[in-house]
Parts: structure tokens; sequence; C-alpha cells
């Protein structure tokens, strides 16, 4: 069974205005010690650091420790926002689990002080303004470099299906937008956005990946942000183009399924199933609609390469990974939250159902702050849990020395 998990970038923002809000790094570190044991939870235990803040000051990084069954990830997710919510509110912030601000982000907001010049410039003057979008990063643990990357070639043509599911960012600096996740545009900024191309070796993509990173004209090292690729450590498949969810469960299967789409391509490969060669254009193609309509209009079929309707696409995808969520015990888990999300749609819909009533941006960030930390779901884990991830923290403060100034 392979590990997996999850890392969640949360927007910061102001608990009584709802707008985004920037944060300062060390405040935050500061409640990051650690997992512990919480009876009857154990296994939601042992990781580091599992609360950050970006560069710019403008999101909360969560990540989660290694975790082998949906069950114990979920409640790792539900830990976590836990523990950014607690160090958000030492800011006087809270922590959103939505893809894109919803309100216009102010032009005067800055860099933090200490932020390098360099990084300044690259983000342009208003760093909250290109930055403040938040993801869902899937980690999958692969035997070798060849592994992830002949992995990485067959996956290529389901992550758009992926992204539909995730979908949560349809408003977008303050604009209802037509798109269901705006935030995949947002990504054209940095090199070689989107999908890649069939690299066939670890060498080749090393050669690629050395090549994005150091371009000619840059000066001054940079990321890769291809749809999916493999960690610096070459130890996990990261999955990079979903949106981080506000509901906790809808990230936690959307985990458990792109886990389970790994396992059937590393299958594949050990078979001598060929990837299917599609190009990136088409694949480019896919992915924008799968951003224009998530899960409530049409995508591009994989088998058929046509569009179809969403609920058929996503079947094809679960059909695909049934072997390997049945072995895990996690079908069952998974068919619920994605007929739930097919019926009542991701947090794209939620947004849009939240601002429909009285068209007030302040409702959809409030609802979205209830579906970020609600424990009490039909899948959820009790709410003692969270009591008790709010009592490590609070006695965590307590013997903890300020920071020195």
């Amino acid at each position: 069974m392979r590990m997996f998990s999850v890392t969640e970038e949360m927007l910061p923002v102001d608990p009584v205005l709802l707008r985004p809000a920037l944060l300062k790094s060390e405040m935050v570190l500061r409640y990051g010690h650690g997992w512990r044991p919480l009876t009857p939870w154990e296994g939601a235990a042992q990781a580091h650091d599992v609360v950050s803040v970006g560069l710019l000051g403008d999101q909360i990084h969560v990540v989660g420790p290694q975790q082998s069954s949906l069950t114990e990830l979920l409640v790792t997710i539900r830990i976590g926002r836990a523990l950014a919510d607690r160090a958000a509110r030492a800011q006087a912030r809270r922590a959103v689990a939505l893809g894109s601000p919803v309100f216009p982000v102010a032009p005067m907001l800055a860099a933090p002080p200490g932020c390098s010049q360099d990084v300044t410039r690259s983000g342009g003057a208003t760093p909250l303004k290109d930055f403040s979008t938040c993801g869902l990063n899937v980690h999958i643990a692969v035997e070798s470099t060849e592994e992830g990357v002949q992995v990485l070639d067959r996956i290529r043509i389901w992550l758009p299906v992926l992204l539909a599911l995730s979908a949560n960012s349809p408003i977008w600096r303050g604009n209802v937008s037509r798109f269901s996740s705006h935030r995949y545009f947002s990504r054209a900024m940095w090199p070689a956005p989107g999908p890649s191309q069939i690299f066939g070796s670890a060498e080749e993509y090393e050669r690629q990946r050395r090549h994005l990173i150091q371009p000619p004209a840059a000066r001054f090292p940079v990321g890769t942000t291809w749809d999916a690729q493999l960690s610096p450590t070459r130890e996990s498949l990261d999955v990079m183009l979903t949106d981080v969810c506000t509901d906790p469960e809808h990230a936690a299967v959307v985990a458990a399924i792109t886990r389970a789409l790994v396992e059937v391509m590393a299958r594949q490969w050990r078979t001598g199933t060929p990837p299917v060669p599609a190009s990136v254009v088409d694949l480019r193609a896919s992915s924008w609609l799968a951003a224009l309509n998530g899960v409530e209009g049409k995508l591009m079929s994989p088998h058929s390469e046509c569009m179809r309707p969403a609920k058929d696409v996503v079947a094809e995808l679960l059909r695909l990974v049934h072997p390997v969520l049945q072995e895990y015990g996690e079908v069952e888990h998974a068919r619920a939250i994605v007929n739930d999300m097919l019926r009542h749609g991701t947090g794209s819909r939620k947004q849009r159902d939240a601002y429909a009533g009285r068209r007030d941006l302040h409702d959809v960030v409030a609802a979205a702050l209830r579906g970020t930390h609600d424990p009490n779901h039909v899948h959820g884990i009790p709410g003692a849990i969270l009591a008790e991830s709010w009592a490590l923290t609070d006695a965590e403060e307590a013997t903890t020395e300020p920071p020195v100034r």
C-alpha cells in the first residue's frame, strides 16, 4: 500500500472584514511543533513543522504526515486545519480553504520585511495580487525515479478530471467568473505551466527539469509548475494542479483517488502498457474545459477523446481506479463523497450559492470558514479530536518562549 500525504495552502483573512491579510512567519512557525498521538486516532501522528507561512505572508501551508489510509488522512487534514487556524488566531487572523481571494486585494499591500528584492520584483509590485491562490498538493510515494517518471507519463490524461473534482476558485478578486477554477490560470506566470510532455525516461525528465529551473534569461532559479512532477528527493510524485478544497472530505477523497490512480498506472507500466500519446495541446484544452466547468458541465473523456457530461467522465475515472480502491478498503467512502460532489457541487458551486443570496462577498468567505473547520460531517471525525488538538496548541503556547524581537 502506497503512503500518501497532502499539503494544503490556506488563505489568511481578517476575522471581521473577511479580506486577505498578511501574516508574520515567525508567529506561525511557533505553533508547528509536530503531531502527537491523540487517542483514539494515534495513526495521525509523527510529523514535524506542520504549519508554516508562505514566502510573502499571504498563505498558510499545512504539511501533513504520510498516511496509509483515507480515514487517517482525513484526520490529519482536520487536525492540520485546526492548528493552522489556531496559529492564525494568534495574529487576529483566520485560516480559510479558498482557492483564490474572493475580495479585491488592496494594491498597497507589499511584501513583509525581510523579503528579498529579487522575489518582490519577480512577483510584481503587489505580491498578494499575484500569489494569493491556494492549492491542494497531493504527494504519493514512488519506489524509484524511473517508476515516478513512467507514472507521470501515464496519469497526465486524467489530471484534468482531478482538477474538476477539486474546483474551488470561481470568484477572482471581487469578480464572479464563469470558471469553476480560476486559480488554474494564475499558474501561467511560471515557466512551462500545465501538462508535461511524455518524458520516456528518468534522464529526459531530469534534462527538462534542469532547463526549466534555470532558464537562460532568469536572474535566479525558479520552480517548475507542471501539473504533476517528482518531489526534489524523488521519493514522491506530487500532483500540483488541484485547488484546495473547502470541505476536508473532498480533499481527502481527491487525494485517495489520486493515490489509486498512481498505483494503477504503475501497474500498467510494469505490464508493458504504453502511455496514451496525447499532445500537450490536447491536454491543455482538457484542463481548460475542466477549469471552466468543474463537475457541472462537460469534460474531455480520455477514453473517447470527445466531450461528455462530467458525471460520465468521473465515472470512467472511478471505474479505472476501482480495483485499487477496493484493495485499500476505500471504495464506499470515495464513491459516497464523489456522488455528493456530483449532486451538490464542489467548492465552486458552494461559493456561488453563498453569493447568490445577497450578492455579498462576505457571505462567501463566512460560509467557507464554516466549511473549512466544521467537524460535524457525514464521514467526519468526532469534534473531540479538534478539542484535543486545540488543547495541545494551548499547552505549547503556555510553555513556548515568545520570539525574540
